[in-house]
């Protein structure tokens, strides 16, 4: 029996096309939520472990300027 070539029709080609594009629209999408993810993580706890503390930014801005440019708060 002698084989014939595999042809695969048009709309064949076209799914197998968006297959692929969706397999790598998802693993994009997955990257992406996990990065945004991980940068809210970060966000936060910065947020949470460094809070602002004027007393001591004002310190360290009297030391290197006038009390007049200090005032800020």
């Amino acid at each position: 029996m002698v084989s014939a070539p595999l042809k695969l029709s048009l709309a064949s080609r076209v799914m197998l096309h968006l297959q692929v594009l969706n397999r790598s629209i998802s693993d994009l999408q997955s990257s992406f939520s996990l990065t945004f993810a991980m940068g809210l993580v970060c966000l936060s706890v910065v947020t949470i472990l460094v809070p602002e503390k004027p007393d001591q930014l004002a310190s360290i801005c009297e030391k290197h300027n006038s009390s007049i440019a200090c005032q800020v708060w």
